[in-house]
């Protein structure tokens, strides 16, 4: 009754559920509805009633059902007013009790995350009009909740609910927490763009592409749409029979026999280029659905380096063998190492490490397994030396140099073996001519600077049996280090040439214990020994040549000869003598040093460039140059005339020209007054002379007086004296100039012809020639005038009527011809003699003419020599000796 009043005082109630009991006593569920109405203008209220057992039941099974799920189950109006049903899973993970929803549907706001929050309320009104547009399937979203401070995610699904009439009155649905579920896509996102493996992944009954990740994009060079577009055709080398149809087939096969397959195929980037990759199929699981993952490496690179290493393996000179690093048994050879042992490939394989290799030497297949298993632990390179036996039976030795690579995937151990054979006889020879040779010789580690070997010759020189002696006493204990070679010294040179690689020369002071101080040459040098960096110290004694050295300085300094050293190539003065520095008045470095105008006389018209010029031309002639006359300038600015000789010699083992030169000032103005002197003889005299001899004349003709008659034939006679004295001097002048292309005839014909001549004009003398053979070649004018001074002197000196013998002798033990002069006269007195003394004539005593000087100088000149005697019989006796050869 109190629904009914309440229908009559609101016009409408329901609808409301209401138990009934049918006539045969069974209960039913009615949906009711009441509304007032009038009828016949009496107000009454209609009640429309639907039966809803049947949805009851399911109601109540709905609700036990949800009570007993882990996720929320909700029934609403399809308008969501109000929620007619959700179960206790929403406490739980809301934080909210059922009740605050069935109050406030919209309540479930409160737990959603702020940020979320309006798009899940846009969310509830989007569902709700799909819903009651009837829209087919469910319409789901997802987002998140903030629960006691935690995030989680949750998916609401929505379905649509019909009521009695058919039409969409509610909304069924369920809640669940995807937050485990989102992580894990999260995760799997991350791995699947996260991996540089291009990966694809396909629908197993079509073979499509229905997903790729970020590498395949990058691999493919194409946008993520475009390669969904493109398919496995469009990305793909059909044209080299890479196609879709192929690719299908693998993907089902693999999909239907559940085995991974992997195959290489190439394939086409967005600008055309061609790549080679190797995909890996495998079935797995994605989103809950069955697919095909194509695992996709780029194996371009790969390929190009397999290809290389296939011609490096076979195109490099030094032999290569690959073994099992565990045990060392033979997987493959390279072409080089086929051709050093004359077996193919598969003759060498099958033949294994032992049969090719010197077993009676040592190398067997355990120490090759030994040396494989050492490289393999030290995970680096190791070497050893091993010797194999060709097909002809010639032994080679190889250089083996171990290591472990990785080899289309596995683990090698791969050895790289030199041929060695022609080394190990150079070391051999080496060894021999180490020891052998005269040099000592030391070897130093450039690291350490300590000996690593010395030869026998260096022991012997160290006074030490053995190397490890030398390495007992070191550098320190070997030199005079009191003289400053010491040990420091020592390395800090070994250190120098080891970094700059320049070979360096210097003069070491040796002081073994027990042993006499020496001096050596030491050259060191950089050499590579027995494929070792190493410095090489070549020793020479030199304490000889030390000595000589300074017996040369000593003589250098110590002769009156000025003397010059010049570098052959420049013509720089290297170096000059004491004597040289006395006579310009300054020391050595600064001689050296100044330019040579400066000590150059130029204004006498001397040019330093001159000498430059001679010694270069010695240099390159090696001709020596002689009798250069030059003049230079002291540091008091005085002139010194020199005579240089200079000549190509070597001095300490270098190529120098040395100039000689000697202080002819003195000499020069000697021969200056000499020329006045002879000027004044020859000419003045001479013409003075003439005019006395004309007056003479004059007066013992006009003179009636014989006293002056006999004054003036005096004077005549002395002045026919002077005049023939004169003409002496000048014959002695023009002897004594040089001439550089004499008239040289034989001895015996210039005799011949001074003594027909001489007969002539003596007619009152007997001149006797006994004449022989006389090959001696002779300067024509300087013999002739010796000749004629001797024989005329021994003709006037004779007697009214002298008599004179001139005799040749052919030859001589010394290869002289000897020509003798007799005279029968008085002997020539020894005050006469005075030019063939040493000491020539004094100012008390002297020759009052020049006839014997003439004589003396001529026959210096000729070269030969000459000697007086007197006869026992009264006379006097000349030899005269001439060369047979030319000097």
């Amino acid at each position: 009754m109190e629904v009914i009043t309440s229908a009559t005082e609101s016009g409408t109630v329901g609808p409301i559920e209401w138990p009934l009991e049918t006539a045969d006593g069974e209960h039913v569920w009615v949906e009711a509805t009441l509304t007032t109405v009038t009828i016949d203008e009496q107000e009454l209220v209609l009640s429309t009633a639907t039966d809803v057992t049947d949805r009851r039941r399911q109601r109540r099974q709905f609700h036990e059902i949800s009570t007993h799920i882990d996720e929320v189950v909700y029934l609403a109006r399809a308008d969501l007013s109000e929620v007619l049903f959700i179960n206790e899973a929403y406490a739980d993970l809301f934080d909210q009790p059922v009740e605050r929803l069935y109050d406030d549907p919209m309540a479930v706001l409160d737990a959603v995350h702020p940020d979320d929050r309006e798009a899940y309320r846009s969310d509830l009104i989007n569902m709700s009009e799909y819903i009651r547009e009837e829209e087919p399937g469910p319409y789901t979203f997802s987002h998140r909740l903030r629960v006691d401070g935690e995030t989680r995610w949750v998916e609401v699904r929505g379905y649509p609910s019909r009521g009695p009439g058919g039409a969409v009155d509610r909304i069924v649905g369920v809640i669940r927490d995807v937050t485990d579920a989102r992580r894990r896509e999260r995760e799997y996102e991350q791995i699947f763009n996260g991996v540089t493996t291009a990966i694809a992944v396909h629908d197993p009954d079509t073979g499509e592409i229905v997903d790729v990740n970020d590498s395949y994009v990058e691999l493919f060079e194409y946008d993520y749409e475009t390669i969904l577009q493109q398919g496995i055709n469009g990305l793909s080398a059909s044209d080299e029979g890479y196609t879709s149809a192929r690719a299908k087939d693998l993907i089902t096969d693999v999909a239907e026999n559940e085995e991974d397959e992997t195959v290489e195929w190439r394939i086409e980037t967005a600008d055309g280029e061609h790549r080679l990759v190797e995909a890996n199929l495998t079935v797995a699981t994605v989103g809950g659905q069955r697919r095909v993952l194509g695992l996709l490496r780029d194996i371009t690179e790969q390929k190009r380096r397999e290809r290389e290493y296939e011609q490096i393996f076979n195109g490099v000179n030094d032999s290569i063998t690959v073994h099992d690093p565990k045990t060392a048994e033979l997987l493959d050879v390279n072409e080089t190492f086929c051709d050093l042992l004359g077996y193919d490939r598969e003759e060498i394989l099958e033949m294994g490490v032992e049969e090719w290799s010197r077993t009676e030497q040592g190398f067997t297949m355990d120490k090759a397994r030994e040396f494989t298993q050492e490289v393999v632990e030290s995970e680096g390179t190791e070497q050893t030396e091993w010797a194999i036996e060709t097909r002809d039976g010639e032994t080679r030795v190889l250089e083996v140099t171990g290591t472990t690579v990785e080899i289309g995937g596995e683990l090698r151990y791969v050895s790289l073996d030199r041929d060695i054979t022609e080394r190990k006889r150079r070391e051999r020879e080496y060894e021999q001519i180490f020891n052998g040779v005269n040099d000592a010789i030391a070897i130093f580690d450039p690291e350490t600077l300590s000996f690593v070997s010395v030869n026998d010759s260096y022991l012997e020189l160290a006074g030490c049996d053995n190397l490890e002696g030398v390495r007992d006493l070191g550098i320190e204990g070997l030199s005079a280090t009191e003289d400053g070679y010491t040990a420091q010294r020592g390395k800090e040179l070994l250190q120098t040439v080891a970094r700059s690689g320049e070979p360096k020369t210097i003069e070491w002071k040796l002081a073994p214990p027990d042993e006499e101080q020496s001096w050596i040459e030491v050259t060191l040098a950089t050499a590579e020994i027995g494929g070792e960096q190493r410095v090489l110290s070549i020793q020479r004694d030199i304490t000889k040549r030390k000595r000589r050295e300074r017996e040369f300085e000593q003589i250098f300094n110590g002769v009156t000869d000025i003397i010059g050293v010049y570098d052959p190539q420049t013509a720089e003065l290297l170096d000059v003598n004491d004597t040289m520095c006395e006579l310009l008045g300054y020391d050595r470095d600064t001689i050296v040093d100044m330019d040579p105008e400066e000590v150059t006389a130029t204004a006498l018209g001397f040019d330093a460039n001159t000498i430059r010029d001679v010694i270069l031309d010695v240099a390159k002639s090696g001709d020596p140059a002689r009798d250069i006359e030059w003049a230079l300038r002291t540091a008091s600015g005085e002139v010194v005339w020199i005579e240089v000789n200079a000549t190509l010699t070597e001095i300490g083992g270098e190529q120098r020209v040395v100039t000689i030169a000697r202080d002819v000032t003195g000499r020069r103005d000697r021969e200056e007054r000499v020329q006045v002197l002879n000027r004044v003889l020859r000419h003045n005299v001479r013409n003075d002379m003439d005019a006395v001899l004309g007056y003479t004349a004059a007066i013992e003709e006009t003179a009636e007086d014989e006293v002056v008659q006999e004054y003036a034939e005096s004077v005549h006679d002395i002045a026919n004296s002077l005049l023939e004295l004169s003409g002496k001097a000048r014959a002695a002048s023009q002897m004594l100039q040089d001439n550089d292309q004499p008239e040289n005839s034989g001895a015996g014909t210039v005799l011949e012809s001074v003594v027909a001549n001489l007969r002539e004009s003596h007619d009152e003398a007997t001149i006797q020639l006994y004449p022989a053979e006389a090959p001696a070649p002779a300067d024509t004018a300087v013999f002739r005038l010796v000749l004629s001074e001797l024989i005329e002197n021994a003709v006037e000196h004779g007697g009214d009527s002298p008599e004179v013998e001139i005799e040749t002798t052919a030859s001589t033990t010394n290869d002289e011809t000897r020509i003798t002069v007799r005279d029968d006269g008085p002997g020539i007195p020894d005050r006469v003699l005075s030019p063939f003394r040493a000491d020539g004539e004094s100012p008390l005593q002297h020759n009052h003419g020049i006839g014997l000087w003439l004589v003396n100088w001529g026959v210096r000149k000729l070269g030969g020599g000459i000697e007086f005697e007197q006869s026992t019989d009264g006379g006097t006796v000349v030899h005269v000796s001439l060369p047979n050869v030319l000097r």
